[in-house]
């Protein structure tokens, strides 16, 4: 009699792979290897669950498959305006953003002396393309992209409408704006405008950065501060305060507390004491409690 020689059902055979979708082939007793294959829609791989792709799944064949949204699918942001189209899946489960080119036309196509035609960013957002805070402009100088009249070339270089406030500031290349009690003639200023959120008492503090010079290198700068009623009315302005020390011979950062009422405009002026050629440092307005 010849007898057949099967390996026993579950021996070990063919593929070896075991994962999700598949365990190692075996026998069945009766001379077939057989595979083992998770059943269709078993869960495996990626589990992530969004607009552009819903969680794998296994093929009844062993394999896992992705199952993304199709091209051009709906997701993310519908904002839908100059600078940017609702955003859409790419096929490969990302939700890709489809901005405007960087410098395309958007908002405002307004060109005049205080401004350019607005732009976008290449990130979906659309920018005014004002001319600098200061800038000459007809007969005056520009702030936030409007021409004020008879106002002073240089001023306002920031406009400033709520506190806590920190900026870097540099007289350098400005012209002498304003003469306040503290300062000395001919000195650059660095000049902004600023608008009291409320009423309180406001404290403005200037720091002047180190010297350059060989003889001056560790030695802080010397800022001037003065405060003077309204919009950049100009050297005739009506002074409100000024600080040169904090402390005579022991700290020449300047500082100045002043109150007042919401809605209040001052403009403040900021350099290196006896420097025509400016200076540079950091400036600072808080509310005092």
């Amino acid at each position: 009699t010849c007898l057949p020689n099967h390996a026993l059902a579950l021996a070990a055979c063919g593929s070896l792979v075991d994962d999700a979708c598949t365990n190692p082939d075996t026998c069945d007793g009766v001379g077939a290897c057989l595979p083992n294959h998770a059943l269709v829609s078993a869960v495996c791989g990626s589990q992530v669950d969004d607009a552009c792709t819903n969680p794998d799944t296994c093929d009844g064949a062993g394999a896992c498959l992705p199952n993304h949204a199709l091209a051009s699918a709906v997701c993310g942001s519908q904002v839908d305006n100059d600078c940017t189209n609702p955003d859409t899946c790419d096929g490969a489960g990302v939700c890709q953003a489809n901005h405007a080119q960087a410098l395309d036309a958007c908002g405002s196509p307004a060109d005049d002396d205080c401004t350019n035609a607005d732009q976008c960013n290449a990130a979906g957002v659309c920018l005014s393309n004002d001319e600098a805070n200061g800038s000459a402009c007809t007969d005056g100088s520009c702030t936030l992209g409007e021409c004020i009249e008879n106002q002073p070339v240089g001023c306002p270089r920031d406009v400033v409408t709520q506190v806590p406030f920190n900026t870097s500031w540099s007289s350098v290349g400005s012209p002498d704006l304003f003469d306040g009690e503290c300062d000395t003639a001919n000195s650059a200023d660095h000049a902004l405008t600023f608008t009291a959120p409320s009423a309180g008492t406001y404290r403005f503090g200037a720091v002047g950065l180190q010297g350059d010079e060989p003889d001056e290198i560790g030695i802080d700068a010397d800022s001037v501060l003065t405060v003077a009623v309204g919009a950049c009315a100009g050297p005739g302005a009506a002074q409100l305060g000024c600080n040169d020390d904090i402390a005579q011979n022991v700290n020449s950062d300047s500082q100045l507390d002043l109150p007042l009422g919401a809605g209040d405009t001052v403009t403040v002026y900021v350099g290196e004491l006896g420097e025509p050629g400016g200076g540079t440092g950091t400036l600072s307005i808080t509310l005092l409690p």
